[in-house]
């Protein structure tokens, strides 16, 4: 499988996506062309305007193995960053 996070960050009443996803293929754009076209493809929510879905910004992208911050005590990657909340 992959390894991925996903950070959900405050933009005024809006929200912004951030997905990060590691590979070693880091520098294909045809494989992040591929990747956003199927996100669009079965979440079609992220094409829609911001005052429909709430999101401001959708960002995908590829890594590096390795670049995603590791749980100290387990070694793995938090899936899922919120920082909407306190």
């Amino acid at each position: 499988g992959f390894v991925m996070q996903l950070v959900l960050s405050p933009d005024g009443i809006y929200t912004s996506l951030k997905l990060q996803v590691e590979t070693k293929n880091y520098s294909d754009e045809t494989l992040i062309q591929k990747l956003k076209e199927n996100l669009y493809a079965k979440i079609p929510v992220l094409k829609q305007h911001k005052e429909q879905n709430m999101i401001s910004l959708f960002e995908a992208s590829l890594v590096q193995p390795g670049t995603l911050p590791r749980v100290a005590r387990s070694g793995k990657v938090r899936r899922i960053i919120d920082n909407r909340v306190k």
